[in-house]
């Protein structure tokens, strides 16, 4: 009885760390999303041009890192998915961070004027 409850607990804190590495993966992958994201509109952002013309560019630029975060997010999901619409979710994730990218990267270069 002991050994079976105990093979439970094993197998338990083995998938909740295996859950932990997964979340701590998608967690710096994300961070790599932004961080990429912010380079590449300190290299690309004018300062005029519309963030909405200008996010799918930052968005596109950082393609490599926002795929590694769908097949780490990926292989957290049992069963099918529609690839489709998980797709398109991620875009559409990764067309609002690239526009509060712009955003915050114009604020900090505002802010950063202003202490001068």
């Amino acid at each position: 009885m002991i050994l079976k409850y105990s093979a439970a607990l094993i197998f338990g804190v083995i998938a909740s760390s295996q859950v932990f590495a997964q979340d701590l993966q998608a967690k710096k992958a994300n961070e790599d999303i932004m961080v990429c994201m912010y380079k590449a509109a300190i290299d690309l952002d004018d300062g005029v041009s519309g963030v909405n013309s200008l996010a799918p560019i930052i968005a596109d630029w950082c393609k490599k890192e926002s795929d590694r975060f769908y097949q780490i997010m990926r292989r957290g999901i049992n069963g099918p998915i529609d690839e489709r619409v998980a797709r398109q979710a991620i875009r559409e994730k990764d067309l609002e961070m690239a526009s509060r990218i712009i955003l915050m990267k114009r604020a900090d270069e505002r802010k950063a004027r202003q202490q001068r």
